[in-house]
């Protein structure tokens, strides 16, 4: 087993793996968002792991349900949407996430995060710990 930097040579095992896990492509890796990229190999020289990490961040959204309508609401957020991916962009930032609890009211919010191009991609889970 050895474990080395990611080689342009390595794209097509990585692709492969990956979409063996999600159903959408692999990004390109020369971009400079990716800041680390590592492979193992088996003993015979095959890749068959990596870890690929770029930058990204969470994205958290606060408002105050009794300024305005909810239309209003709405618009504002849109706004500020625009100015964050902006700003996000502007700062090497690749994507970014943010985690909905599941109720009612942030279900329906998810559905607007989806009309603004945002993708439900992943389940999180988190440990509970007493």
């Amino acid at each position: 087993m050895k474990i080395r930097a990611y080689r342009p040579g390595d794209r097509a095992a990585l692709a492969r793996m990956y979409q063996e896990g999600v159903d959408y492509s692999l990004d390109e890796l020369s971009k400079s968002q990716w800041f680390s990229k590592l492979v193992l190999e088996n003993d015979e020289g095959k890749v068959v792991m990596a870890t690929l990490a770029r930058r990204t961040c969470e994205v958290h959204c606060m408002v105050d349900h009794t300024a305005g309508t909810p239309k209003e609401r709405y618009r504002a957020f849109e706004a500020l949407h625009v100015v964050t991916e902006r700003v996000l962009r502007s700062k090497g930032m690749a994507d970014g996430f943010c985690v909905l609890a599941n109720t009612p009211r942030l279900r329906r919010f998810g559905r607007r995060l989806m009309k603004l191009g945002w993708l439900q991609l992943w389940s999180f889970w988190f440990p509970i710990k007493e």
